[in-house]
């Protein structure tokens, strides 16, 4: 229907053109009624204060945010990304358990003296080797994962829906976005851009806690060194 007379709900007449945004990923999705379509020139720019862990709507004429959802609420929460949906997709999706000996030095990354009570969850490779990745959480729903990767001529990716933030590290270059907050996350390089190292906060479950004061600094830089430390 081109006729925006035909269209039943007011709200699309004031709002023809909508953007739905992830904003724990920084995905989006758009669609165009004048044109009954996509709107390609949208890219998102999660804000400050858009909601957590939601489904944001957003007008991509004017940039307001009009409702949002939470990924927890939809479905049967499995749309929220935690630290044991991501195992689970890294499993599914060829990953395999790595035993003590080839987890090496990542169950070091966070220590007893962390005051988050972090532990390591698990450990997966890619049968290459190239890819190394795991999980830590806490009783508290506290989480995060990582993520190493090895190879020639490594850049920082560039990061979905989400502004960055140039981030020092000892040894390599580095960037922090979607922080803090539950959407937060810190990437490093080596110098010689030989490995790439990342770490991602996620809660542990669908019953999500408050975010932790303190939590997005320990990622960036103690987590974050001693990781880039494994290259």
């Amino acid at each position: 229907m081109t006729d925006p007379a035909e269209w039943g709900d007011a709200r699309m007449r004031e709002h023809p053109r909508v953007a739905v945004v992830d904003t724990q990923s920084g995905s989006w999705a758009t669609w165009d009624r004048t044109n009954c379509g996509e709107a390609h020139e949208y890219a998102a720019v999660v804000g400050p204060d858009w909601p957590a862990l939601s489904y944001a709507i957003v007008d991509i004429d004017s940039g307001e945010l009009l409702d949002s959802v939470e990924l927890a609420e939809v479905g049967e929460g499995d749309h929220l990304t935690t630290t044991a949906s991501l195992m689970a997709s890294t499993l599914a999706n060829g990953g395999a358990v790595l035993d003590a000996d080839a987890a090496g030095p990542y169950p070091d990354l966070a220590r007893p003296e962390d005051p988050f009570g972090l532990a390591l969850e698990s450990v997966a490779g890619l049968e290459d080797a190239a890819i190394v990745g795991g999980t830590y959480e806490s009783p508290s729903g506290v989480g995060f994962s990582f993520r190493v990767q090895r190879g020639e001529d490594m850049v920082l990716g560039e990061p979905l829906g989400f502004a960055t933030e140039p981030l020092e590290v000892d040894g390599g270059e580095g960037w922090t976005f979607g922080g803090p907050s539950w959407s937060f996350t810190a990437d490093a390089v080596t110098a010689d851009q030989e490995c790439g190292v990342s770490v991602a906060a996620q809660p542990t479950g669908t019953d999500v806690p408050p975010w932790p004061e303190g939590y997005a600094e320990y990622l960036s830089t103690t987590v974050l060194s001693r990781l880039l430390a494994t290259c």
